[in-house]
């Protein structure tokens, strides 16, 4: 059986019709294809605009 578990921690700034955001995901536990899969680090930063 193949498992991974992500932990995922976010921050959000919101500024009038702005959103900025950066979000971090980090594996916890994994298994994947007998230990040959490795899961890299994960961060996102994004920019929202509502119009």
């Amino acid at each position: 059986m193949e498992l991974s578990f992500l932990e995922k921690a976010a921050l959000l700034l919101i500024t009038g019709p702005m959103l900025f955001g950066v979000s971090i995901m980090l594996p916890i536990s994994q298994n994947l294809n007998n230990g040959k899969v490795e899961i890299k680090n994960r961060l996102s930063v994004y920019v929202n605009i509502n119009i």
